[in-house]
């Protein structure tokens, strides 16, 4: 095989037919002789100051800084997380703006670009903003129907506890 490689061109030749084998007796003698002794590491005080300088921490990238009153607001007008109540809360508000458009048409597109903006804070932040109400009566009719069908198993199993 040896003979075969050597008449062969070099270039012709894939790196690892090219490269020697190495018998595993030499491996374990190149191990031993290239055991680096174990060096003890020195940590360096830690400083005070910040290793950035102050002009860059004002600097913020992929972060949105929100103030403490939107903190505040989006808590405050937080949705429930039963769907019924959701629901219920969505209806409420859609009848305010509705009254409030037929009061005051500006004020009442001020008050949607207000909650449209607190819904995207809040959705930045990470919320899970619960106001589109197909989705609530779909989780709502969800929730109906696990419902039935665990009132019909419970009575499955009463009928077969008499039955037995």
């Amino acid at each position: 095989m040896e003979n075969l490689l050597q008449s062969v061109p070099l270039l012709t030749r894939t790196v690892k037919q090219a490269e020697p084998k190495v018998t595993r007796r030499e491996k374990k003698q190149k191990k031993k002789e290239h055991v680096p002794m174990k060096q003890k590491v020195v940590r360096e005080p830690k400083r005070v100051g910040s290793a950035t300088p102050a002009a860059a921490e004002t600097v913020l990238f992929n972060k949105l800084a929100f103030t403490d009153a939107d903190t505040k607001a989006a808590k405050k007008n937080r949705m429930p997380k039963n769907p019924k109540q959701a629901l219920a809360a969505v209806e409420r508000k859609r009848e305010k703006l509705s009254a409030l458009r037929e009061r005051d048409p500006s004020l009442a597109k001020a008050a949607e670009g207000k909650d449209a903006w607190s819904k995207a804070i809040d959705r930045a932040q990470g919320t899970v903003v619960r106001d589109d109400p197909r989705l609530l009566k779909r989780s709502l009719a969800r929730m109906q129907k696990e419902k039935e069908r665990g009132k019909k198993r419970w009575e499955e199993r009463v009928e077969k506890m008499n039955y037995l």
